[in-house]
């Protein structure tokens, strides 16, 4: 009997031991709820904002929206006034408590009473300091928590997002492009200016000839041009085509009358803005309605060369004179060799 008493009450005091240990450890460790899980910026901006309206957090004493050692400590101060856990952080029972502290009276809905609050008409979502006006923390003109974009440089023009605007593409923010107009694709300094390493008045990035001779002159690409032919009415506005002949009684141009006129095409190309008549001529052999005819064709086959090689047809004209217009006596052969002819008359 004496042995089962003594059993029953070690019995008795093991068990009582355990339920002490276990009451001790439910209040000495917290529970999940209350391991801090709130730590969004703007959750714990609402607590310090509730906080100083409760007189536990002193305005200016804190960074908005982080939880700091003030804040920590304000925390504490709340809960132990409520007999609540000193853990210093927001777990769900503090946030649920300090909600219902809340004072009615807030227009703007930013967690600062109005009669805290110095800016009532706070955009809703936007973060704000203690007095209830919109942090700013990139300058940018649009408040933390409604701003897309939060590293904004500090002068660069915004959106209503928060995000910065390049209107010429360069990569360089408006407000801070000091050239704002830049072609698209050219490279840009950190200014967003163009730069012309070459010196040839065509930017990087556009440059098809890159490393262009100083000096040199250069078309829209940044490429050398090429010389620019004579001019060839410089003297007069009618030009004999000397070397251009036909076959006999033909408007075919033999071969060496290909080369003049390759050179006649590409001065024609070099002075775009020239317009010419090509006049065709005979000698006085042969009846008139046939010289009229077979000049006309000759200078057709002139044209036709011309615009073969790259001459606009549009500056072209054609005229057939026929023995009409001599410039040597027909009664002698080297005469008739010089009225056999094809002239240039510049028209403009």
């Amino acid at each position: 009997m004496t042995q089962n008493r003594y059993f029953k009450w070690s019995l008795l005091t093991v068990i009582g031991l355990m339920a002490i240990m276990t009451f001790a450890v439910s209040i000495s460790a917290p529970s999940a709820a209350a391991t801090g899980d709130y730590a969004s910026r703007k959750m714990i901006g609402k607590a310090q904002a509730i906080l100083v309206q409760e007189g536990d957090l002193a305005e200016g004493a804190f960074e908005v929206g982080v939880l700091d050692d003030s804040t920590s400590s304000a925390l504490r101060t709340f809960q132990s006034r409520h007999n609540m856990r000193r853990t210093g952080v927001l777990d769900d029972e503090t946030l649920a408590l300090l909600t219902s502290h809340f004072e009615s009276g807030d227009a703007d809905g930013d967690y600062v009473t109005d009669a805290l609050d110095n800016c009532p008409d706070t955009i809703r979502g936007a973060e704000v300091d203690s007095h209830g006006c919109p942090v700013d923390a990139d300058g940018d003109g649009v408040a933390n928590g409604l701003d897309s974009c939060p590293g904004t440089p500090k002068g660069a023009d915004a959106d209503s997002k928060g995000c910065t605007t390049d209107a010429d593409g360069d990569r360089v923010p408006d407000g801070l492009d000091q050239c704002a107009d830049t072609p698209r694709y050219a490279s840009v300094d950190g200014n967003g200016c163009p730069i012309d390493s070459d010196g040839d008045g065509v930017s990087d990035g556009l440059d098809r000839c890159a490393n262009t001779p100083a000096g040199s002159q250069v078309d829209d690409r940044g490429c050398p041009e090429q010389a620019q032919s004579a001019n060839m009415f410089q003297q007069s506005n009618k030009l004999v085509l000397e070397g251009v002949n036909f076959e006999t009684n033909s408007a075919k141009l033999t071969e060496d009358s290909q080369s003049t006129l390759d050179h006649v095409a590409f001065t024609l190309k070099d002075w775009s803005k020239v317009r010419v008549e090509i006049g065709g001529h005979t000698d006085s052999q042969g009846d008139d309605e046939h010289n009229m005819e077979l000049s006309q064709a000759r200078a057709d086959a002139v044209r036709d060369f011309l615009v073969s090689q790259g001459v606009d047809a549009s500056r072209l004209t054609t005229r057939g004179y026929g023995e009409a217009e001599p410039i040597a006596d027909n009664k002698s052969a080297k005469g008739r060799a010089k009225n056999r002819r094809v002239e240039l008359t510049k028209l403009d």
